[in-house]
């Protein structure tokens, strides 16, 4: 929780601030180890489908969304027909991607950095894995960021477009040299 706050991926609410709407939602959140992991030995869960005293969760109040990524297949089809295949992982690629101020308040987490101190109210500041609309919120994104730096990024762009699995990145090229010129072309874009 301490490198949400850092990277400014959640913020600290002023409980003494008056809320004029004061419509909000706490999400319950703990902690799973694994392990086996080498990058991420530690993630932080979000129960987004957790009812409230109302019986009604913060999943139930969302829309999710269309489809809006390529069949896998179809990009796995894509990818293996190149003789130089690229994999790239966007890095947490959720919380790249910013939420409304004024939604940020259905999304209220309570929280505390060690047992003696007071517990403090936060709002997550990005999409939240665990919601139902994270999926669709994030690759439509990316979805739209392609299609307003096409003229500027083409070939990244068709890759943005067409060959991402979530946060994965699948795409391919005939020549080394080719691969070489996209790669950067594919960082600068994101």
């Amino acid at each position: 929780m301490s490198e949400y706050l850092s990277l400014g991926h959640m913020e600290e609410v002023n409980e003494n601030s008056v809320d004029v709407k004061n419509e909000h939602f706490y999400i319950p959140h703990h902690h799973v180890i694994k392990e086996s992991s080498l990058t991420t030995r530690l993630r932080v869960v979000f129960n987004a489908s957790a009812k409230s005293s109302s019986g009604v969760s913060h999943n139930d109040t969302l829309m999710i969304g269309p489809k809006n990524q390529d069949d896998l297949s179809a990009i796995l089809l894509r990818f293996r027909s190149h003789s130089i295949a690229v994999t790239s992982d966007l890095q947490k690629m959720y919380r790249q991607v910013n939420i409304e101020n004024e939604d940020r308040n259905f999304q209220k987490i309570l929280w505390r950095d060690n047992p003696s101190s007071p517990i403090k109210t936060y709002r997550l500041c990005t999409v939240t894995y665990g919601t139902a609309s994270a999926s669709y919120l994030a690759t439509r994104v990316l979805k739209q960021l392609a299609i307003d730096e096409s003229s500027n990024f083409p070939k990244a762009s068709e890759v943005l477009l067409h060959n991402c699995y979530v946060d994965d990145v699948l795409f391919g090229a005939d020549t080394l040299e080719e691969s070489e010129k996209l790669i950067p072309e594919l960082q600068e874009l994101l």
